[in-house]
């Protein structure tokens, strides 16, 4: 299952929108070089109704797919917005940011492409 999936990040990373065979269509979110001293780390976070994360920072960058429910995202100095299943969405790296689920519960599968040996998330100050 991990191993599909990082497949298919790994595939949405190359760029630009690639039919398959089969009738299968395949949607690219986003591309970027990977420098020498980062990790990529793919994962989930579920989020009961109502529930945020709590305002934090990565060292890189995150980027990711709502799967399931709404979410709205703030990162300071931006307007907010809202994001659905089905909707993408990046956070750009040391930029401080909270993400809220938004009338049920929501989940949302992230990549973060982090220096490596550093913490993958910290508090914000």
């Amino acid at each position: 299952m991990m191993r599909n999936l990082l497949t298919g990040v790994v595939v949405m990373a190359a760029g630009g929108a690639l039919a398959a065979g089969g009738g299968v269509t395949r949607k690219l979110f986003d591309r970027m070089d990977v420098p020498a001293g980062y990790e990529t780390v793919v994962g989930s976070a579920e989020l009961p109704a109502g529930a945020s994360i709590g305002r934090h920072t990565h060292h890189g960058v995150e980027f990711g797919y709502v799967a399931e429910g709404a979410v709205e995202f703030t990162i300071d100095g931006e307007k907010p917005y809202r994001q659905k299943a089905g909707d993408f969405y990046r956070i750009d790296a040391g930029k401080v940011h909270d993400a809220k689920s938004i009338g049920a519960p929501a989940k949302v599968i992230a990549i973060w492409v982090v220096e490596k040996g550093k913490p993958l998330a910290e508090p914000a100050r």
